[in-house]
């Protein structure tokens, strides 16, 4: 129940179409991905595998390699914010 209270104030505070907050359901990847890689880096990838995403917004040079390894298309800080600035569909870069 407390993180579903958090996940409801973090929406809050991000009222921005096409985005949406979850939580992660299933753990067995999450499991696998944490040997490895940092917690919030393998529920981050876990919960785009799990929902089925089109990308994910990913810096750190492992978890990219990681996310891409299993399919996910990833992009940067800098490419989503140039995305924004351009007010341009969303197409991931390839850092």
């Amino acid at each position: 129940m407390k993180n579903n209270l958090a996940l409801w104030q973090f929406e809050m505070l991000l009222p921005l179409d096409g985005f949406k907050c979850s939580l992660l359901v299933t753990k067995p990847l999450f499991s696998y991905l944490k040997q490895t890689l940092d917690g919030g880096k393998a529920e981050a990838i876990s919960l785009a595998l799990e929902l089925q995403a089109e990308w994910m917004l990913l810096d750190e040079r492992d978890g990219r390699k990681k996310a891409k390894a299993l399919g996910v298309q990833v992009t940067g800080v800098l490419g989503f914010c140039f995305a924004l600035k351009n007010r341009l569909s969303f197409h991931p870069c390839s850092l």
